[in-house]
């Protein structure tokens, strides 16, 4: 509860799940922060952040987010994501720097277990609590953390889930996680796990649901759309921004309009910025 909170738009009363990985520094689903391609972006200075463990009154905004700056204090694998083939689900990440340290208790530690790794024999030996994820559900409505039961993975072979499906339908395949841990409204962004020598450790961030549409067609026509099936809830793996939050920690972030502008122009100079 000192480092999984609530990401939420009151105007919208848009709701997901964040978690800490600094004082300052939080990931999420980027679709909470941008949603997907076709819909109207949040006003990103609006958006509150609060700890699960906080009082309701204790909230905090992105960073630069008094002063129309947010927008550069997040770095995500996407501002326009596709939920049609090709998938963006392994995009669908966002680091985001607060405007003050409201994770006091530190961040989650990271995983270096890749999807392979989870689906691999060797892991379920050794873990036997396996994965798990720790959100809110809105289908609650109290807004307290869920925490999900061990869960496994869909591995992405045989005949209802084929390897050349999941790469056809699917950007950066090699950093999906398809997983059956049981998430609800507001589960976005939320931290999928496992235990770790110290404690919790990350290995993605939940992003959504995959489902799988089936058409009858005759004469390359669609003639009839059955039901749409649920295969599996989908996450990102922490390897596909691992190497983003370090330089994001590190980063001089310009937030002066004028600075702005210098940088744009000297970048112009060496053939490395074009609009």
């Amino acid at each position: 509860e000192d480092k999984i909170g609530l990401i939420f738009e009151p105007r919208t009363r848009t709701v997901c799940t964040a978690f800490c990985l600094g004082s300052r520094t939080i990931a999420t689903a980027a679709h909470c922060l941008f949603r997907t391609r076709g819909e109207r972006p949040l006003t990103l200075g609006h958006i509150l952040f609060r700890l699960a463990a906080d009082t309701p009154r204790r909230t905090t905004r992105i960073a630069g987010g008094g002063d129309g700056a947010a927008s550069q204090h997040i770095v995500s694998g996407a501002t326009s994501l596709s939920t049609r083939p090709p998938i963006d689900a392994t995009r669908d990440w966002a680091l985001v720097q607060l405007a003050a340290p409201a994770c006091r208790k530190g961040g989650l530690p990271l995983s270096a277990l890749s999807p392979a790794d989870l689906r691999s024999p060797s892991f379920a030996t050794g873990h036997p609590q396996r994965m798990y994820q720790v959100g809110f559900h809105g289908d609650f409505g109290n807004w307290r953390l869920v925490y999900s039961p061990p869960c496994g993975q869909r591995e992405p072979t045989g005949a209802t889930l084929p390897l050349h499906v999941i790469r056809e339908e699917f950007t950066s395949p090699e950093h999906l996680i398809l997983h059956t841990c049981d998430t609800g409204g507001a589960s976005s962004g939320s931290p999928m796990l496992v235990d770790g020598e110290n404690g919790p450790e990350v290995v993605g961030i939940n992003v959504g649901t995959y489902l799988q549409s089936r058409v009858l067609t005759q004469a390359g026509e669609v003639v009839h759309r059955y039901r749409s099936d649920t295969v599996a809830n989908t996450a990102v793996s922490t390897l596909a921004w691992r190497e983003q939050l370090l330089s994001f920690d590190a980063a001089q972030i310009l937030t002066d309009s004028a600075a702005i502008r210098r940088l744009q122009a000297a970048l112009i100079i060496t053939t490395h910025y074009a609009g």
